[in-house]
């Protein structure tokens, strides 16, 4: 899996650099993030690293996909929101873990197309399954809440569409589950931390 992941970024660079005429010339740069952007985050790579996740549910990495918005309220500061869904194998079925993102995002605007960004906040995390191993005999949910922080680069094709590429690093605990219909703090939370990886293409839409 991590070669896939590679060669994703691998392809993603090369074609965006097949367009080798120089930035001014092509006269879209955007020196203003203010507007809003949409974007479909697809694919996204996560690696679970909390010792409850390699430990006590020892799921495997997984792909994912999400969707996110960027409401711009200064030249480079805006607020973000997205959603992300991926898939976890284990050994006797598969996880979902949903991750729900708000925060706010910091744009190094430029004149170059290459626009490199700093974002950070608070994640809401809920990990479920139906297919159970021994030790359940129900329906299984965990939540939590935490933080986060990303980094990564916008490249503007256009004024108007971008591609992006982002690391995320989130800092959680599941502290709630719910195990068939009953519903209740754990007795000890769940380390669940994870480090994303993904490639996304979004439209803005500005704001002069």
């Amino acid at each position: 899996m991590y070669r896939k992941t590679a060669f994703a970024i691998a392809l993603l660079l090369v074609v965006l650099s097949a367009d080798t005429a120089p930035a001014k010339l092509r006269g879209f740069i955007p020196r203003s993030r203010r507007g809003a952007e949409v974007s479909l985050e697809i694919p996204r790579y996560v690696f679970p690293m909390g010792e409850g996740l390699v430990g006590d549910y020892s799921i495997d990495e997984g792909w994912g996909f999400g969707f996110g918005l960027m409401l711009g309220v200064v030249d480079n500061v805006g607020l973000e929101a997205r959603t992300v869904q991926s898939n976890h194998r284990i050994a006797e079925g598969e996880w979902d873990l949903d991750q729900t993102f708000v925060g706010i995002k910091y744009c190094m605007v430029g004149d170059s197309a290459f626009q490199p960004f700093l974002s950070a906040g608070y994640c809401r995390q809920l990990m479920e399954t139906d297919s159970l191993d021994a030790s359940f005999d129900e329906f299984t949910r965990l939540s939590g809440h935490g933080a986060y922080a990303s980094f990564g680069i916008d490249y503007f094709r256009t004024s108007k569409l971008l591609f992006s590429v982002r690391a995320d690093y989130i800092l959680m605990d599941f502290t709630r589950g719910a195990f068939g219909i009953d519903e209740s703090d754990l007795d000890e939370s769940i380390d669940s931390d994870t480090i994303a990886v993904s490639l996304s293409i979004g439209y803005r839409a500005p704001i002069w």
